[in-house]
């Protein structure tokens, strides 16, 4: 009876005029067939359900979510009826490639960039060949080459110059929508506020703060590791390690040697000081590394950014915050997967609200 009935008054809108019946239509409908025959309310999903619940209940009973019942399980398996390309709701295709067709003009100018040294008097020249060069990049990112890194570095070296502020530049120009106003530096001392017990032997209030969220949204910490003193070391290694010079090395000769020595370990950042303690401070990746300077806010903002600027997949214990900051902090995207970010984001909005007229001290300057 119920395909009989919703043929007759949908399946010609549906399936020749691509048109779908509202959610009221289906509803008028349910309680059409219920006054034909009253008997059927004895059919209601439960006792506190409406009477017309079997054939059709508005998001199954719920605030938000699908509708339930008969006539929406007829009326959706009719739309699968309708040809792709008359549906009314198009559903773009995953993983759809932008074919890049480059002038050989602009490698060239890529070529011309790359020569140019790293000096203060170049920074702008740079900037602006690197902002003129974005769909070469992005090119090289769709390749899938084996190492995008590589690839990238060797083509534009300026990534791994001037505190890596290439990379926030980039990264932004990526990313259609991202919030420019946004702070990360407020926004990363928020952490301090939803924890105040964790980490409190670190130094800088930024990795303090960071850490804390990053434990938050982690559901087990990271097991000790051979030569991490204390389990708070240990928990802070996917994010930071803190590392000591040899005798009579530079903090960058000690940061080569790490970076050779565990070049298989995942994207992290490198301090050069004692445990715990605030120094010079570098983005490591796959054998490459950004020297960041001491401003840790400056320094986490480039090391999240080189993800996405890089195509290096975010590693696991690193994903919540990752999300957390892309969703949230840079609004680059809406999509958020994961419940624990999600209730976090809830908990930051009330903090942000309360604290909103709270001047910060130390701010970056960030990109």
């Amino acid at each position: 009876m119920n395909r009989l009935v919703v043929n007759h008054f949908f399946e010609e809108r549906i399936l020749e005029e691509s048109s779908y019946p509202k959610k009221q239509e289906k509803h008028a409908l349910a309680l059409k067939i219920l006054e034909a025959f009253p008997q059927l309310e004895k059919t209601r999903v439960t006792p506190d359900a409406p009477k017309e619940s079997y054939f059709f209940w508005i998001c199954g009973g719920k605030d938000k979510g699908p509708h339930t019942g008969l006539i929406e399980t007829r009326t959706a398996n009719m739309r699968k009826e309708v040809p792709p390309e008359q549906r009314r709701y198009q559903r773009k295709e995953k993983g759809t490639v932008v074919n890049y067709i480059l002038p050989d003009s602009i490698r060239e100018h890529a070529t011309t960039i790359a020569s140019l040294e790293p000096l203060p008097s170049n920074e702008e020249a740079i900037s602006n060949g690197m902002n003129e060069c974005i769909d070469l990049h992005s090119c090289i990112l769709q390749q899938g080459d084996s190492d995008l890194t590589e690839a990238l570095v060797s083509t534009f070296p300026h990534l791994l110059s001037y505190r890596g502020k290439m990379v926030q530049q980039i990264f932004q120009r990526l990313h259609t929508y991202y919030e420019s106003t946004a702070r990360s530096d407020k926004f990363l001392l928020l952490g301090l506020l939803i924890d105040t017990k964790s980490f409190n032997n670190v130094e800088n209030k930024y990795i303090r703060a960071t850490l804390r969220i990053l434990k938050k949204l982690t559901v087990s910490g990271k097991k000790n590791e051979s030569g991490e003193s204390s389990s708070e070391e240990a928990e802070a290694a996917p994010l930071i390690r803190w590392i000591k010079p040899k005798e009579g090395e530079q903090d960058v000769q000690a940061v080569q040697r790490h970076v050779s020595a565990l070049s298989y370990l995942a994207p992290h950042i490198v301090c050069v000081a004692d445990v715990f303690k605030k120094g010079d401070m570098f983005v490591v990746f796959q054998g490459k590394y950004i020297a960041c300077g001491k401003s840790a806010a400056h320094t986490l903002d480039v090391f999240f950014k080189i993800f996405a600027v890089f195509g290096i997949p975010v590693p696991v214990l690193l994903r919540k915050i990752h999300e957390l900051l892309m969703v949230y902090l840079w609004k680059v995207t809406s999509t958020c997967k994961s419940v624990a970010v999600t209730k976090l984001m809830g908990k930051l909005k009330e903090l942000e609200m309360s604290n909103d007229e709270d001047d910060y001290e130390d701010a970056d300057d960030l990109s």
